[in-house]
């Protein structure tokens, strides 16, 4: 097979495992993502006519999959598989100058961007730990290979810092990935060359890093925004950390498991591809290695530092995958070392090559440890040939439900609102976003229902607010929330028994309808 066949194959290889994916369930985050951005694409505005503490690449880049290919999961994951294509390829791009042997760096994407897909659960896709492994790779790439003069370098130093500020757009956090490998390359160039080239590197970085920030700068000064987004992105999240019980050990333990389960296979090989850390043949140590040993640093520190939810554990994997391929293209040149002669010792006994033994042991251990994300995706296929490929309606629900628990109490929640008669307009939900998804209401509230346990006063002080100016026609609750509400904002739960009635129970929680309503003369 030659390098180009090898090549498209095994991008053919990552659109197969995308489209595998496209028929999942949304999970609560995802359906949020979707039904904002679907908002946006009709004029609403982000943070002024919906509220959310993220940053808005994650908003952005649904408003664009969503107006190409439709806001709903098919739509959303079709974009997921175009931008894994174009992940892979790059990567494939990015490994070819770093590798003894071509074929390794063509099949380099199976180990990142295929181990994700082989992991995938339904809450995993198309969030930004995983979209930000893009920009995050690009910054760290072309930062890698600027070269040490020229305009070449200033031109691949400004797409560091563009691509960094598209990290930035994701999740601000992340973006200490770049600063971290910036400070790393600004310290070795110092050594070098002195403080004058420093600095001018370092003016570039930070412009490449800021420009694209002034549309977003500009449109928060137009919107009279500016203290609301200091409180979002500086006061809130501290406070709320503060305020909140911490994660329990219980999702930390799971989340190293996943990874565990999943990505061992990597870290067998990986372990083979540290010496991609070391310097060789009188050459400086390749610049991106040690960028990919802070991102998976970093990357761990984040993800201690956060929530912990399952799918911040897939920050860590591109790296590792990428030092995989490092580990693969060692294994093999040793591999090809080892079919010379056998050395003889000063006694004449035979010595057969280390590598001879060492090679087959870490491929087998490897290959053992790669079963279990083999079951994983062997399973999701059968799930899809055994439900109609999701085809038919049945089938598509049988599908759901197997992936995402939720998602048939979602429908039957969502179902109430869709019957004929009911009063039309938009309706807000205190719980998970899959009900307001599926319901095809708009939402009435600037402040979405999702994660109560995070809202402040501030926040419950924006639901009683909107809930008085909007009158949204019918308010879901469930039981959660109400706890919360109970412990945090009474005042909430009372103003919610003064303007509406409790007419239908469904999900985990009710439905409620505006006093005066026809339902609430029903239930009387």
């Amino acid at each position: 097979m030659t390098g180009r066949t090898l090549r498209f194959v095994v991008l053919a290889v990552i659109a197969l495992a995308a489209l595998i994916h496209v028929p999942f369930p949304f999970f609560g985050d995802q359906a949020l993502f979707t039904y904002a951005a679907h908002a946006m694409a009709h004029g609403d505005r982000l943070y002024v006519d919906i509220w959310d503490y993220k940053q808005p690449g994650i908003f952005l880049w649904y408003l664009g999959a969503g107006s190409l290919f439709g806001f709903h999961e098919a739509g959303i994951h079709t974009a997921e598989l175009i931008w894994s294509v174009a992940f892979a390829a790059s990567i494939q791009r990015m490994m070819r100058g770093r590798v003894e042997h071509r074929w390794v760096a063509d099949v380099a994407p199976l180990f990142t961007v295929g181990a994700f897909y082989a992991a995938a659960r339904a809450w995993d896709l198309t969030q930004i730990e995983y979209l930000v492994a893009f920009p995050l790779m690009l910054s760290l790439w072309a930062a890698a290979d600027a070269g040490d003069t020229g305009p070449t370098r200033t031109r691949r130093l400004l797409l560091s810092g563009v691509m960094a500020s598209v990290v930035v757009y994701f999740k601000l956090v992340y973006v200490l990935v770049p600063l971290a490998f910036w400070i790393y390359l600004l310290v070795e160039r110092r050594r070098r060359d002195g403080a004058r080239d420093t600095t001018r590197d370092s003016l570039v970085l930070l412009g490449g890093l800021a420009a694209p920030l002034l549309p977003l700068l500009a449109y928060f000064v137009g919107e009279h925004l500016l203290g609301t987004m200091w409180w979002t992105y500086v006061t809130y999240p501290p406070k709320i950390v503060r305020s909140i019980d911490p994660p329990p050990f219980s999702r930390l333990r799971d989340g190293v498991w996943f990874f565990v389960r999943n990505f061992a296979w990597l870290g067998a090989l990986a372990t083979a591809g540290l010496g991609a850390l070391r310097a060789k043949g009188g050459r400086r140590r390749d610049p991106l290695a040690v960028g990919l040993a802070i991102w998976f640093v970093i990357g761990w520190a984040t993800v201690l530092i956060q929530n912990q939810w399952g799918y911040q554990f897939m920050l860590p994997l591109v790296p590792l995958g990428l030092f995989a391929v490092f580990g693969i293209d060692r294994l093999a040149s040793a591999r090809t070392r080892s079919r010379g002669p056998d050395s003889v010792d000063s006694h004449g006994v035979v010595r057969p090559t280390p590598a001879r033994f060492a090679v087959p042991i870490v491929v087998v251990v490897a290959a053992v440890l790669a079963l279990y994300p083999a079951k994983q995706t062997a399973h999701a296929v059968k799930l899809l040939v055994t439900n109609d490929f999701t085809l038919t309606t049945s089938g598509r629900h049988r599908f759901e439900a197997a992936l995402e628990p939720y998602y048939p109490q979602a429908r039957a929640a969502a179902a109430f609102v869709r019957q004929p008669g009911r009063t039309p307009g938009p309706i807000h939900v205190e719980g998970n976003p899959l009900i307001q998804y599926l319901s095809g209401r708009p939402y009435a509230l600037r402040e979405h229902g999702w994660a109560p346990e995070q809202s402040d006063a501030r926040l419950w002080k924006w639901t009683r607010d909107g809930l008085r100016d909007k009158r949204p026609v019918y308010l879901f609750v469930d039981g959660f929330s109400t706890g919360i509400m109970q412990a945090n904002s009474r005042e909430t739960l009372a103003l919610i028994d003064s303007m509406y009635c409790k007419v239908q129970r469904a999900a985990d929680g009710a439905w409620y309808a505006l006093k005066g309503s026809p339902e609430c003369k029903l239930v009387r």
